[in-house]
């Protein structure tokens, strides 16, 4: 999977695992293409995210097979997953 900040979804606040406990609010706003469709693109998104901890998040994020667009945002990215 291709995984970007402007991800789809609609503009909602979403509460998530934050590590060392606790949650962040942030708001999801579809773009391009998925602007039509973003309460699919929201509920996706929030299913998939929603249950799992910093750690999982990492583990999934971290796998050479989840691309990003520059890879040195990724390394440096990922470690403030898991602080």
């Amino acid at each position: 999977p291709s995984l970007s900040r402007g991800c789809p979804c609609s503009t909602r606040r979403l509460t998530g695992p934050q590590a060392g406990g606790g949650h962040q609010e942030r708001d999801i706003v579809c773009i391009q293409n998925a602007a039509s469709q973003a309460t699919l693109y929201t509920k996706a998104l929030v299913d998939s995210w929603a249950d799992q901890t910093p750690q999982q998040a990492h583990a999934f994020l971290s796998k050479p097979d989840v691309t990003v667009t520059n890879q040195s945002d990724k390394e440096a990215q990922l470690p403030k997953i898991k602080a």
